[in-house]
């Protein structure tokens, strides 16, 4: 285990700052994938952390935007991350509800959300970014001469 680690750990500090963005990515896209998963077998506490993970990942791609640098791109990305962020909350959220027997609405009056609508929305959050991850891909493979 201690060499899996120690690979994982010098492949990190080994890698460009383009190829990190990437793997990060590639991490949250995993992670939608096990919330979902677990959403649909009923495993609270599993959605409930890989969904977290997730938000403290994309918390981590927003700490990184670099404004000054590409001010419309960066707050077209601010925007995608944000609603990630809402979306993952929200069926965070739901499925609590849910599993305490709560509303599993979002707020005060809202309409309950079903285990398969909360599938749909992880699979949104999931499309962004796995479009993201595409044009990341992109500047990775090109050497980081488009990145922002």
């Amino acid at each position: 285990m201690r060499g899996i680690a120690a690979y994982k750990s010098s492949n990190v500090q080994s890698a460009s700052p383009q190829r990190i963005i990437v793997m990060l990515y590639q991490a949250a896209l995993l992670r939608l994938t096990k919330a979902s998963d677990a959403l649909e077998l009923g495993e609270h506490e599993d959605v409930l952390a890989h969904s977290r993970h997730v938000r403290a990942i994309i918390t981590e791609l927003r700490a990184a935007l670099d404004h000054a640098v590409a001010p419309e791109l960066c707050a077209h990305l601010d925007r995608i991350y944000g609603w990630c962020t809402l979306e993952l909350s929200q069926i965070e959220r739901a499925d609590n509800n849910r599993r305490t027997g709560g509303t599993g609405g979002t707020d005060e009056g809202a309409t309950p959300t079903s285990v398969k609508e909360d599938v749909e929305r992880f699979a949104g959050v999931y499309k962004a970014l796995e479009v993201l991850l595409d044009g990341w891909e992109e500047v990775a493979r090109s050497g980081g001469r488009e990145a922002a």
